[in-house]
C-alpha cells in the first residue's frame, strides 16, 4: 500500500532541503545548512527549529513530553507562533517550507478558496510579520525574496 500524493497550497517561504537541496542562502559549498545553532547535518533541522522558536517567541523550554499537561502547554505556545514547517515533496527525504497559511487540498472533491478573504486573513493575523520574525529568529535567509503563496505536492 503506498502514499496517495496530495496538493497543498501554502503561504510562506521555501526553504528546500530533501534530495532537492535547501533553497535558503545559508549553506556550504557542499551544501550544507550554516547555521549558528544548528551543528549536525544528520540533526532534525525541523525539529530543532521549531524547538528554537518554541524558546524564542513563546518562552517554551521543556523536553519531557510525559509530564501532564505538556501538549496543552506546547500547543498554546505554538500558536503564538503562528508559523509551522510544512513537509513537501517526497515523503522519504521531504523539502520543507515555512508557513503562515496552509489549505490542504481534499482527494475527494476541489477546495474553493476566496483569494480576496485569504488576502484579509493575510494582513489580519500578520503573516508577513511572522515570518520574519521566525526567519530572523533561525538566522536563515531564503532565496525566495518575498513570501508567496506556494502550491505543494506531497505523496
Amino acid at each position: 500500500m503506498g502514499n496517495s500524493p496530495h496538493g497543498m497550497l501554502a503561504y510562506g517561504y521555501d526553504l528546500g532541503g530533501g534530495d532537492s537541496g535547501w533553497s535558503v542562502t545559508n549553506t556550504t559549498e557542499s551544501g550544507r545548512l550554516d547555521l549558528s545553532w544548528h551543528f549536525d547535518e544528520y540533526d532534525d533541522f525541523v525539529e530543532h527549529a521549531e524547538a528554537r522558536l518554541l524558546e524564542r517567541i513563546a518562552g517554551f523550554t521543556e523536553t519531557d513530553w510525559t509530564v501532564e499537561g505538556f501538549r496543552q502547554r506546547r500547543d498554546a505556545a505554538q500558536d503564538l507562533i503562528g508559523v509551522t514547517f510544512t513537509e513537501h515533496g517526497d515523503v522519504q527525504q521531504p523539502s520543507y517550507a515555512l508557513t503562515a497559511h496552509v489549505i490542504d487540498a481534499s482527494w475527494e472533491r476541489p477546495e474553493p478558496i476566496r483569494l480576496a478573504d485569504l488576502e484579509q486573513l493575510r494582513v489580519a493575523e500578520s503573516w508577513d510579520e511572522r515570518l520574519t520574525t521566525a526567519l530572523n529568529i533561525l538566522e536563515v535567509t531564503p532565496r525566495q525574496q518575498d513570501p508567496a503563496w506556494l502550491l505543494m505536492t506531497s505523496g
